[in-house]
Formats: C-alpha cells, structure tokens, sequence
C-alpha cells in the first residue's frame, strides 16, 4: 500500500504527525500513483495544496495532466 500524498516544506517530502489536523499556510500533495510493474510503468500525477483559512487553493492547477497535454509540454523546447 502507498501514500496518497506527502507534506511539502524545506525538504523535498517533508514528515509530519499526521495524527494533527492540517493548518492554515500547509502545503500538501494529493499525488495518486499507478503502478504497473510487469510494464516497468509508474504513473503520480501530483497536486500541490496550500491550506488556507477557509479551504485550500490549488498551486499546480496549470500542471499538464492529460496525455496530450504531457506530450505537448514535452514536444516544446
């Protein structure tokens, strides 16, 4: 079984006690993964949240995530 997403802050995949509500200026992923080893493929398609007072904002809402979307991106130099 995987995380679903991790906490983001001075290191690259920050830990915290997650048995602690998350708080106001807390950034998080929401990172699903597919894993298909008999392929050697592993697809995480990450979202970075930003807790705020009365919610949350998606920071990498303009991030590709369709497939056409990726080869484009990765069409462009």
């Amino acid at each position: 079984m995987r995380d679903i997403g991790h906490h983001v802050g001075l290191e690259a995949t920050d830990s915290r006690d997650w048995s602690e509500p998350l708080a106001a200026g807390m950034v998080v992923t929401v990172e699903p993964k597919i894993y298909i080893p008999e392929k050697g493929i592993a697809i995480m398609i990450e979202d970075m949240i930003l807790v705020t007072a009365s919610g949350r904002e998606n920071l990498s809402v303009a991030a590709p995530k369709t497939v056409a979307a990726i080869e484009a991106v990765m069409r462009r130099r």
